[in-house]
């Protein structure tokens, strides 16, 4: 496994500096970079708490402390990591932590502020492997009998929010990885049935990427369009090079839904209002002229699969 970003796996070192070299060194350089963290609140004073009752509860309010979402040393952080993590490990083992909903949710909020750390670390499996500690012990939490007041007063609608955010970023970070693995792999393959496959299975995880980003909302469109648009047009071309180079095991009436629905994607994100004006005038002429040789070289009625 990669010792920076986590990410991808290998079956020898060799393979691994092979990787490396063909592109994995920017990806871990530069990608793993641009990774938001959706922080939990920081403070429950935020928190209208109309019942005081709960409120006089002895509630350990440093279950996720601030000081992990703020700016410290390497030190400091280390210390935090290292404590969160000892924490978590003892939860997954110990017994007692769904006796009660306090116990559990304490349990919970622990993985949560694990989630946050990892994801600042960038070591986003291990922050997935957290996510999915949070919402099992969520579910746990769910069957018992809490009142609003009890909840809000954990934070429990905002830490659940931010963790379901979460949850969608490192989906498609991971995802994102995935491809680019994929389609590297791709690159050393020979015109074949295989390849083929290959790229149609490269095409719908880029939909399910684009899925999780249409998740995000507008928020990501804004600093990943670019990013998007060229993985959406670089799977295009990769179908649009097995129909002339053959047709290799392809399926015209696959191969044409699949591009038209990539340019429709990439041609809509071009039109949101917040689009850049140079990306128009660089992407939109290009994705128009896929359009057209796409429907003129790939429509089903122009041939027969190979």
């Amino acid at each position: 496994m990669c010792s920076k970003c986590c990410l991808v796996s290998y079956c020898s070192k060799e393979c691994q500096k092979q990787h490396w070299k063909e592109g994995h060194k920017t990806h871990c350089k530069n990608n793993i970079s641009s990774v938001k963290v959706v922080l939990m609140p920081q403070s429950s004073a935020e928190v209208n708490a109309a019942d005081s009752n709960v409120l006089a509860e002895s509630y350990e309010a440093s279950t996720v402390p601030e000081n992990i979402f703020n700016v410290s040393t390497p030190e400091q952080f280390a210390r935090d990591t290292l404590h969160y993590t000892a924490r978590t490990k003892s939860t997954r083992k110990g017994r007692g932590v769904t006796n009660n909903f306090k116990t559990c949710w304490d349990a919970a909020a622990g993985f949560a502020g694990c989630v946050c750390m990892h994801m600042r670390a960038k070591s986003h499996v291990q922050a997935r492997k957290s996510l999915d500690d949070f919402f099992r012990l969520l579910t746990i939490f769910n069957t018992f009998e809490t009142t609003e007041a009890e909840r809000n007063v954990r934070q429990v609608p905002s830490i659940v929010a931010s963790m379901e955010k979460n949850k969608t970023m490192l989906d498609l970070l991971l995802l994102k990885y995935q491809n680019d693995t994929l389609t590297a792999r791709i690159a050393c393959m020979e015109n074949g049935v295989e390849r083929t496959q290959q790229i149609y299975a490269l095409l719908e995880s880029i939909s399910l990427e684009q899925t999780h980003a249409t998740e995000l909302g507008d928020e990501f469109y804004k600093e990943n369009m670019q990013m998007t648009i060229c993985d959406a047009v670089a799977g295009v071309i990769l179908l649009m090079n097995v129909n002339m180079n053959g047709g290799h095991g392809e399926d015209r009436t696959r191969s044409f839904t699949m591009c038209n629905q990539q340019l429709e994607y990439a041609r809509n994100l071009l039109g949101k209002k917040y689009a850049c004006k140079t990306l128009q005038a660089k992407n939109g002429p290009e994705i128009h002229l896929l359009q057209v040789m796409v429907s003129a070289k790939m429509h089903p009625s122009t041939g027969a699969a190979c």
